[in-house]
């Protein structure tokens, strides 16, 4: 008995399938040219099979309605958002958050994480301090004297590995990170590890640049994702508001009752030029100021 294993990789997603079937040595070259046109035919039909709604419609309904609660908003920057994590959420290729900080970016790269289809993964995130490419080599690909396993990379198989600021890197530590997603993501059984990488807004300017190694960026290009900073999608802080208040509301243990217009007029004029964390950090402090079962009050400083 002879094993044959036809490869078929088609599709928007570009997913990878195999064909594998038994045969005996007298019928090897009638089988070769069997198994052939049934890859043809199934890499013809291949797209339908990645967007299927017999296979992904239940999930998709569940992922749209978490990523709608996860990011809330009705402006387009933010649509077009909660499209691209759900799609990414589906998908084995890499991501790339480009945004200012602290305008989610982690947020985001949890969400996805969050709805895949094969169930939550966990996320490891490590931080890039500019200048230190040795202490990122050593946390991401452990040292040669250590055992295996050791290396995050190694223990972070099945879960989702965000490097934060990658762009920090020097462009030589750049390739050699390039060299390893590249590897992990072609490898006939799919990658070890969903990568994902965080930079600033303009990512095509680092590329320019030169802070952006090509080479790296080139293999996130299925899925980069713009952050949008809340300049951007100024209608959708009246709700954001209303949810973070519930969010923090619930933390701290006290039940709110709603907000004075004049509290949240401020907060609409207020520039948050810190992004999402500096609008957290006011809900916080003006909810951990109002009485339980009381209005939020106060005026947020220009």
């Amino acid at each position: 008995m002879e094993l044959l294993i036809y490869p078929v990789s088609r599709g928007a997603l570009d997913s990878h399938a195999y064909l594998i079937a038994e045969t005996v040595e007298d019928d090897l070259e009638h089988d070769q040219v069997l198994l052939a046109e049934l890859a043809r035919m199934l890499a013809v039909h291949w797209e339908r099979v990645e967007n299927s709604s017999s296979l992904y419609g239940p999930w998709e309904d569940a992922a749209r309605k978490s990523t709608e609660e996860q990011l809330p908003g009705s402006s387009q920057a933010v649509r077009v958002l909660r499209d691209s994590v759900v799609q990414a959420a589906r998908s084995s290729f890499p991501v790339l958050l480009c945004g200012r900080p602290g305008s989610g970016r982690m947020a985001v790269a949890t969400q996805i994480a969050s709805i895949h289809p094969t169930g939550d993964l966990p996320v490891q995130a490590i931080q890039v301090k500019e200048g230190d490419d040795d202490a990122f080599r050593l946390a991401l690909f452990g040292s040669s004297d250590e055992k295996s396993g050791t290396s995050l990379a190694e223990r972070a198989k099945g879960s989702v590995v965000v490097i934060r600021d990658v762009h920090k890197l020097s462009p030589a530590m750049q390739r050699e990170v390039a060299a390893a997603i590249s590897h992990d993501v072609d490898t006939g059984y799919g990658p070890a590890v969903r990568w994902i990488a965080t930079t600033e807004s303009d990512c095509m300017a680092l590329v320019n640049e030169g802070s952006l190694d090509s080479t790296l960026y080139n293999l996130f290009q299925r899925h980069i994702m713009r952050i949008p900073a809340l300049n951007q999608r100024r209608e959708d802080l009246p709700l954001l508001v209303v949810r973070l208040l519930d969010t923090n509301g619930s933390e701290q243990d006290k039940e709110i009752r709603g907000i004075e217009l004049e509290t949240l007029n401020s907060l609409l004029e207020h520039p948050f030029e810190g992004e999402m964390t500096e609008l957290l950090g006011e809900l916080r402090r003006l909810v951990s100021a109002t009485p339980d079962g009381e209005m939020v009050r106060g005026i947020v400083p220009a």
